[in-house]
């Protein structure tokens, strides 16, 4: 049936009377700041996929995690709830939600690990960095990078409104801008509030739709940008509140129902307040240019697990300085220094008779000077040589009242240098082949959740030395893209969850390595009709791996998080009668995810499944847009996390099932 409907609609998508006679339209260049500077897609030298606001709006993009719609490779999987979510990219992900292998940034500054999973607003383009990115980001990532730009105010007045209205969602969102003083001071506003219905009953009080949550999003921004001025600064705030009651773990036997008993098992609640503020200054020199990004981000966590609270709170300061400068026409160079510091707390509640309440207090220092250097050798050949040296310094400081009061007090230093080096040829035209080796770092420290005196031990860094071979592409006179790449990651000290559930430490045990192929694909069949497809198939596992409490041997089991094969088809038609002022577009996407396992062990996973998105819709010449929409079609229910409680309990929480829709919005 699912593979019927899908083959249906696509089908549909390309009946059509003159579909052999239509104009073809070339695809056009993209413009990315994916190494901090800006410059054609087609020349980097690495996996870079990029997704315009456009594109986002048509499949439907609203947060970070639904990413995974239109970025083929990409898991973004909330283990818990949206707080504690983890991303894999090429199978290195990270069991530490406090401490990812894949880093978010936005206008470039570095996101909290817990606001990965945050509403998307007013975003002009999102670009997807696979492989190690510290050569050129100040806050390493090991696995990849997600940079969001947003839209920048102009001398144009804009504003934007929308609504949504869904069987499970309900949505509303603004957003205007323009200048302050006419070629000099911008300013834009942005407000952005999502309600999620719920799609899960409690049996146990025979309430339905327990799994409710409201998320409000607001962000404004003030832009110094003189006409003709080698100086411009911004300075943005934004402010998330999320009031959640998603943090639901099923039982097998209730899953296919979706039904949960909090008499027996417990009710959860979930606070997030997320606030950021951040300062960019950017001056131009004659062959140079000069960035500054200054950020504070504070977040604040209330978790309520059986009517206990788990509070926990944490301030970031970071800066970044980064210089740009062009030697000549075929050498230029990046070099950057980077600084954050983290305050981290934790509370947790004893339990009477046997331990007290307890406070856990981290303090983490981060130091980091990164750089590359790009030299074209000739037309056809370019190379890039870059270096990181990175420090990183965890404090720790733990108490426990009576009954069975212990504290400890422990600090560790990390040290890695994390070389980098590139090759591309343009064989071609556009066309391009390239090579790059790089190293990814993840430095260790301590553990955010202490359960035991043995916390007081540091586990160490993970370091993965990844190697890509990569193609890049353009067919019948460029309205066909193909992209592929080739990788081989081997990972050294992997970092894991030891013990049993509730009392689990990170500790490092033994080697990973991680080999496949990304391909994804463009294609422009007619003016009319555009096809895109992604594919990603490797394998990731470890390598004499052994538990370290249990003894346990992963020896060749996979990785947690990381399918073997992700797959991705989607298309766009324009079917615009005569009739209709405007533009109307008919859009399919189909994913399919292969088995995904939850532990170490590979004892836990969700089999293998697909989802299908369908919408369809109309833009008016005025500025109206209607978007009538189904996500998961199917109403697939799968898993998104598993764990076992107690003897053979398995407890699991589940994706979103069908949910079918209306969105309006206007332009001005």
């Amino acid at each position: 049936m699912k593979k019927k409907l899908t083959l249906g609609i696509f089908a549909a998508m390309a009946v059509s009377p003159a579909y052999a006679k239509e104009e073809v339209t070339q695809l056009k260049p993209l413009t990315v700041t994916a190494n901090k500077q800006s410059q054609s897609l087609d020349t980097v030298k690495g996996t870079v996929l990029v997704k315009t606001a456009e594109e986002l709006q048509q499949a439907g993009v609203e947060t970070v995690e639904d990413l995974e719609k239109v970025f083929p490779g990409l898991l973004i999987r909330t283990r818990g709830n949206r707080a504690y979510a983890g991303s894999t990219i090429r199978g290195i992900s990270s069991p530490d939600y406090y401490n990812p292998s894949v880093m978010l940034y936005v206008d470039g500054v570095p996101q909290d690990s817990a606001f990965l999973t945050q509403p998307l607003v007013n975003v002009e383009r999102v670009e997807l960095l696979k492989g190690p990115q510290g050569t050129l980001y100040g806050r390493n990532a090991e696995a990849g990078v997600i940079n969001i730009i947003t839209k920048q105010a102009t001398d144009k007045s804009q504003a934007d409104v929308g609504v949504t209205y869904a069987g499970l969602t309900r949505e509303a969102k603004l957003s205007a801008s323009g200048a302050l003083v006419k070629h000099t001071l911008y300013g834009n506003i942005s407000l952005k509030r999502n309600d999620n219905v719920g799609q899960i009953k409690d049996i146990g009080t025979g309430k339905k739709n327990i799994d409710d949550s409201t998320d409000f999003m607001g962000m404004a921004r003030l832009q110094y940008a003189p006409e003709n001025s080698r100086f411009s600064a911004g300075l943005s705030v934004s402010h998330e509140d999320l009031d959640s009651n998603e943090e639901i773990y099923l039982r097998e036997a209730n899953l296919k129902d979706l039904e949960y008993n909090s008499l027996t098992d417990g009710k959860y609640h979930l606070d997030r307040e997320v606030t950021s503020y951040a300062l960019k200054m950017d001056y131009e020199l004659d062959h140079s240019s000069l960035s500054s990004v200054t950020s504070y981000q504070d977040r604040k966590l209330g978790r309520v697990i059986s009517s206990q609270d788990y509070p926990e709170k944490q301030a970031s300061l970071s800066q970044e300085f980064k210089l740009i400068t062009d030697y000549s026409a075929r050498l230029n160079s990046l070099v950057g220094a980077f600084f954050q510091t983290t305050d981290f707390t934790r509370n947790q509640p004893g339990y009477p008779g046997y331990y007290g309440d307890s406070e856990n207090k981290l303090k983490t220092n981060s130091y980091g000077l990164f750089g590359e250097l790009n030299y074209q050798f000739s037309s056809k050949w370019d190379s890039t040589f870059g270096l990181r040296w990175s420090q990183d310094e965890s404090k720790i400081n733990y108490a426990r009242e009576t009954p069975n009061a212990f504290g400890f007090d422990n600090q560790k230093t990390f040290n890695e240098i994390s070389p980098k080096f590139s090759v591309g040829w343009n064989y071609a035209g556009d066309n391009r082949i390239y090579y790059t080796a790089a190293e990814g770092y993840k430095p260790g420290g301590f553990n955010h959740a202490v359960t035991s005196s043995s916390d007081a031990t540091p586990f160490d860094s993970q370091t993965s030395f990844n190697n890509e071979l990569g193609w890049r592409s353009y067919w019948l006179n460029r309205t066909l893209s193909l992209n592929a790449a080739l990788y081989l990651i081997n990972t050294s000290n992997t970092q894991i969850y030891v013990g049993p559930v509730g009392q689990q430490v990170i500790r490092n045990a033994g080697d990973a390595q991680s080999y496949g192929l990304d391909m994804d694909a463009k294609w422009s069949v007619t003016r009319k009709l555009l096809l895109s497809m992604g594919l990603t198939q490797g394998r990731s596992e470890f390598k004499n791996v052994k538990d370290p409490q249990t003894n346990a041997d992963y020896d060749g089991k996979l990785l947690p998080y990381a399918p073997q094969t992700t797959a991705s088809l989607s298309g766009r038609y324009e079917l615009t009668p005569s009739w209709v002022t405007g533009k109307l577009f008919v859009n399919a996407g189909v994913r399919y995810y292969s088995d995904i396992y939850f532990n170490e062990a590979n004892t836990l996973k969700q089999p293998s499944y697909s989802t299908v998105d369908a919408s369809m819709m109309l833009q008016m010449k005025n500025g109206l847009k209607l978007r009538a929409f189904v996500d998961n079609a199917t109403d697939e229910i799968y898993r998104t996390s598993s764990f076992v409680f107690g003897a053979n309990d398995v407890r699991s929480t589940v994706g979103q099932g069908r949910n079918v829709g209306l969105t309006a919005e206007m332009a001005f």
